[in-house]
């Protein structure tokens, strides 16, 4: 699972928070460590991959060999470092288990372990590609299948359909960090990789509420388990977690279930350094050798582990025996990227400047019965601010010809504000919700398109703030037709282009309707690396906007 790893294209943005993070809980680290060594005092502790002599000639001074494993698999590794010693005094180890966001650190280190053994390889996402090339990746130790603890009266339910219907449905669910649990990462995944469409509008606000009220571990999901496990939210865990809990809450029912389309597996797998010499080499595979021993392996089933490769059955949880599985394949890096640059836009807070057309066709017939095209827009609009989270930013223009003055072609109805924000007795987003409702009073004009665009991207620039994501998002029926003069699309398309910052983007998402300018749209959206969508009757609205909110950007080339 882990072939074609190594030196992988360049990392997503994930990369450095996982390393932020895993800095700070390294201080940690070295409490849970424990060391194999002998007592010379002139051997150094420090876990460094020196040259370990043929068997009688152990030099004096040779450090262990440094070998970071996940926690669980701490001990059955001890162990087995201990076994092989004692076959050969010269293989000396300093066995140590940080947690995976720890263990990232360490990995990236100058001095990075001879040995690493994470409990997923999508691990190696986290390393820039450079220093990914440093593993030679060998077969897993062993593998965990990742199921859906469910609450326990729950326990005789029919299993979901995959990964993609837990989180399509309405079952209340919750995750650990996908940048610090491999179990909800893995879960989340491949939910997005089974979309068979892009999220609609139900799914997309879950998500939202879902990527705000992660916890930070599977460890802490199951601790919330024990709180109320009748009432407790379902969520991802692997079964060996699920098992190690049972174990330790002989009282406290747990049920875990497993998608009838299959699941992926925590894969454990063997990372060695690449650049090992000869001595530490032989070292390395002596302790992976006593790893896949009989001994190594009955260890690991009564820790709750499944074979290496997979197969056979899992381990009993509350008198249920582990069933037999479909494995399906950890998410290609390609998919793994796009679904991780997913996951930062919906934890990501909004900062978007809704731009409406109130141009005079905006009062025709939209093709739904009873409904103006504004109509549709406007119940559509208000729907999408209820999915957004309390912190996002949002404010709104309306635009038509000269709707300030004779020359300006756009007015501002709302500032950029919190949604949570205060406006009187009512929260910003209440106030936007009434604000909509007077848009239908200003429907007139022609519609100013190119010049009202501009000046939206300007605002946004002006008023950057890197901590959002950044956007515009405008919706139109027609053609630019400004009677007042104004700029040309080939002007505004270059003006965007100067304009675009890689370091500070300003996405422009537009949704067009009626009789508008698909191929300007699209022009438009492209040279910001943002996205454009036609759309007529209310389903398709709701669907777009929620594309548009959880869109990933583009690549802009000038």
């Amino acid at each position: 699972m882990v072939a074609g790893m190594s030196g992988r294209h360049a990392r997503s943005s994930r990369a450095p928070v996982l390393a932020i993070v895993g800095a700070l809980a390294l201080v940690a680290a070295g409490a849970v460590g424990f060391a194999l060594r002998d007592d010379d005092p002139g051997r150094s502790a420090g876990g460094r991959p020196s040259a370990a002599a043929s068997p009688g000639s152990c030099p004096d001074g040779a450090e262990p060999l440094s070998v970071v494993v996940a926690p669980e698999l701490r001990e059955i590794t001890q162990a087995a470092a201990r076994r092989a010693g004692a076959a050969d005094p010269c293989h000396r180890y300093s066995v140590t288990a940080p947690d995976g966001n720890a263990a990232i650190t360490t990995a990236m280190a100058q001095e990075p372990p001879a040995v690493w053994v994470p409990d997923s390889s999508t691990w190696l996402d986290a390393l820039p590609a450079d220093l990914a090339g440093r593993w030679s990746a060998g077969s897993p130790v062993a593998t965990s299948p990742v199921g859906l603890v469910v609450p326990s009266g729950q326990a005789e339910a029919p299993a979901p359909d995959s990964w993609a219907s837990v989180v399509r449905g309405t079952q209340p669910l919750q995750l650990a960090d996908p940048d610090r649990d491999a179990a909800s990462r893995l879960a989340f995944y491949t939910s997005m990789v089974e979309q068979a469409g892009p999220l609609d509008r139900a799914t997309g606000a879950r998500l939202i509420v879902m990527s705000r009220f992660t916890k930070p571990s599977n460890t802490a999901l199951l601790d919330g388990y024990a709180a109320d496990p009748a009432a407790a939210p379902a969520f991802p865990s692997s079964e060996r977690a699920a098992f190690a809990y049972a174990a330790q809450h002989p009282k406290t029912p747990l049920a875990i279930t497993f998608p009838k389309a299959g699941t992926t597996n925590l894969d454990y797998p063997w990372l060695r350094r690449a650049d090992l010499d000869a001595d530490a080499a032989a070292s390395a595979e002596a302790l992976r050798t006593e790893l896949a021993s009989a001994a190594s392996r009955a260890a690991l089933t009564s820790a709750g582990f499944r074979a290496a490769d997979g197969s056979g059955p899992g381990p009993e949880i509350d008198d249920r025996p582990g069933p037999t599985l479909t494995t399906l394949p950890v998410p290609t890096p390609a998919q793994r990227d796009q679904a991780a640059a997913q996951w930062h836009v919906l934890r990501t807070d909004m900062r978007m400047l809704a731009v409406l057309d109130v141009s005079g066709s905006m009062a025709w017939d939209s093709g739904t019965a009873g409904l103006t095209r504004m109509d549709v827009l406007l119940g559509s609009a208000s729907r999408a601010l209820q999915n957004l989270a309390p912190g996002s930013k949002i404010g709104a223009w309306v635009f038509s010809t000269a709707q300030t003055g004779s020359r300006q072609d756009w007015r501002e109805l709302a500032p950029l504000r919190r949604l949570d924000a205060k406006v009187g007795a009512r929260t910003r987003r209440e106030e936007l919700v009434r604000l909509l409702g007077t848009v239908r009073g200003r429907v007139r004009g022609d519609t100013g398109l190119y010049d009202t665009t501009l000046a939206a991207v300007d605002h946004m620039l002006a008023t950057y703030e890197p901590d959002y994501v950044n956007s515009v998002v405008l919706m139109t029926d027609g053609v630019n037709d400004d009677t007042t003069g104004g700029i040309s699309l080939s002007t505004l398309l270059a003006r965007l282009r100067d304009r675009f910052d890689p370091d500070r983007p300003i996405r422009i998402v537009t949704i067009g309707m009626g009789e508008a300018d698909a191929r300007a749209l699209k022009r438009i959206s492209a040279a910001t690396g943002g996205t454009s969508y036609i759309a007529n009757t209310p389903a398709d609205i709701d669907r777009v906007l929620v594309q548009a909110l959880l869109a990933r950007p583009l690549p802009v080339t000038k």
